[in-house]
């Protein structure tokens, strides 16, 4: 299974209301580093960084998420 937003958000409780109240896809408890650090090591590509608790991330499946201090919200990539 090709590690994407959804694979990503199934791992961090995707579906189960206490971990997913209105709008977010996930929830993340630790820090936006070491998230940042394990979906790099995986290969997600990041754009829009703003600062370590807010920016985007393409998966390689081509899937992407928006970080917002720990909220996970799957989004579609803008293309230019």
């Amino acid at each position: 299974m090709a590690q994407g937003a959804k694979w990503l958000c199934d791992k961090l409780g995707n579906g189960d209301p206490a971990f997913t109240p209105q709008g977010r896809d996930a929830f993340w408890h630790g820090d936006g580093d070491s998230m940042w650090d394990a979906l790099s090591d995986r290969g997600w590509v990041f754009y829009d960084f703003e600062a370590p608790y807010l920016w985007s991330a393409t998966a390689p499946d081509g899937s992407a998420i928006r970080f917002v201090e720990g909220d996970i919200y799957i989004q579609q990539k803008e293309t230019v």
